[in-house]
């Protein structure tokens, strides 16, 4: 399987759109630790892409 790699931009901005690419990466990472703060900063804030059409993201945090 192509180990994929993202920035922290890259990632950041995907966790933002909510289509999984964050997930993946997280799920197929070696080094987490990379994204920990990024997550923390995403348990603090909404980060909705599209307030009309989706709701809290909370249940993905638990």
């Amino acid at each position: 399987m192509k180990e994929r790699k993202l920035t922290r931009t890259q990632f950041k901005e995907a966790f933002k759109r909510g289509l999984g690419h964050s997930y993946i990466e997280l799920k197929e990472s070696n080094c987490r630790e990379k994204y920990k703060d990024i997550i923390l900063w995403s348990c603090l804030r909404n980060t909705c892409y599209d307030m009309q059409s989706e709701g809290k993201r909370g249940t993905l945090f638990i």
